[in-house]
């Protein structure tokens, strides 16, 4: 795909093919869109960015916005979220790798990775995990997340994760 196409793509709200093929030579088009729903789980159920909850899809937009002042226009919240203290993210696969380098880009001073499987078991890209094991993440295998627990502000201020026969308590200060 010629960065041609991708500037269409942007711009237009429907794409005609046979004119991308024809008059701009493009021998195919390629459309990604990603999932646009992010996968949660029921602990997170109503909480928000103001709670200090964030979906991968509602933090690395804002984050990139945030960073490259042109993205701003697409984008609803166009500021990079300033966080402070510890960030926990859940996942094991290239987003949440992004999520926790980015994390620590916008303020936080400490990033766990909380895994569900073990280290053998992570799906992301060796590419996407070295640099995030260069900045020092914590990991935290084998993990689910069993409660939040709020301030009296409603933000999030612990973060009850249990694994087989073991409680931890993950404090975000």
């Amino acid at each position: 795909l010629s960065l041609c196409a991708l500037a269409v793509l942007r711009r237009a709200a429907s794409i005609n093919a046979e004119y991308m093929g024809n008059k701009m030579d493009m021998k195919s088009i390629f459309v990604a869109i990603g999932n646009p729903k992010p996968r949660t789980d029921e602990t997170f159920e109503g909480l928000t960015s103001e709670n200090g909850y964030f979906t991968s899809k509602d933090f690395l937009p804002r984050v990139s916005a945030g960073s490259k002042p042109g993205l701003a226009n697409f984008i609803k919240e166009s500021e990079a979220p300033q966080l402070s203290g510890r960030a926990i993210v859940f996942g094991a696969g290239d987003t949440a790798m992004d999520c926790a380098s980015s994390a620590f880009r916008c303020g936080a001073e400490r990033v766990t990775l909380a895994l569900r499987r073990g280290l053998p078991e992570m799906r992301a890209a060796p590419e996407e995990w070295e640099p995030v094991q260069q900045e020092k993440t914590e990991l935290l295998p084998y993990c689910l997340p069993k409660e939040v627990v709020l301030n009296s502000s409603g933000n999030i201020e612990a973060l009850i994760v249990y694994k087989p026969n073991r409680k931890w308590k993950c404090h975000s200060r």
